[in-house]
């Protein structure tokens, strides 16, 4: 798996997913409650945590961002109910640091996390969540015995699928759904490769290089 593609679709799901929590935000003009300096300071923490996170996978620090990205995630479990995408894009960018030290089968786990908590809270057709499904196939293509292999390959289909959705009915984001799923198009013919459908592979191979990106 070429990393140039991983670092892209942790981008991706950054800029679909506004963090909400920049130092000096939370200003008020009432004394801030115990409970609600608490929640502040989760909040900075969360942010100085996945920003580190993000930096060290961009830099192909894999091992220590896997420690940052752990952070992360604790700290945003701490975040109210309401701050799901915080929670999401945590587990989301664990799972990339995972994936990349070979640690597939957490990888899949934090990637199931993040499924999971989109699924409740975006449409089907959502980028941020087509790129979690491919990010899970990415880590079960990566497990790689039978079982995961076919999982990899109902998560990229369903990636796809959504995808191609998008490219019809959103047409000032086309390009970018269109970059997003040449990379997605070139893994998935890994998995139809490995699954030993050679012809399937060419196929989605040549429907990755027929994309024309403005």
């Amino acid at each position: 798996m070429h990393v140039t593609i991983r670092i892209f679709l942790t981008a991706a799901v950054v800029a679909t997913c506004p963090l909400g929590y920049r130092a000096g935000n939370n200003v008020s003009a009432a004394p801030l409650t115990p409970a609600a300096k608490s929640a502040s300071t989760d909040a900075g923490s969360y942010t100085t945590a996945l920003e580190t996170c993000k930096k060290l996978v961009a830099e192909k620090q894999f091992a220590e961002a896997r420690k940052s990205c752990t952070s992360a995630v604790t700290l945003a479990g701490a975040l109210p109910v309401k701050d799901w995408r915080e929670r999401s894009v945590a587990y989301s960018m664990r799972g990339l640091a995972e994936l990349s030290v070979n640690a597939a089968d957490d990888a899949a786990e934090d990637f199931k996390k993040a499924i999971a908590i989109d699924e409740k809270n975006l449409k089907p057709e959502d980028m941020t969540l087509a790129i979690d499904r491919a990010n899970l196939g990415r880590a079960q293509l990566q497990i790689g015995d039978l079982e995961s292999l076919d999982f990899a390959d109902q998560n990229f289909q369903k990636a796809t699928e959504a995808l191609e959705v998008d490219i019809l009915n959103d047409e000032a984001r086309k390009n970018e759904y269109q970059h997003t799923l040449k990379g997605i198009l070139v893994d998935y013919a890994k998995v139809k490769r490995a699954l030993d459908q050679e012809s399937l592979a060419v196929a989605l191979e040549q429907q990755a290089n027929s994309i024309r990106e403005r």
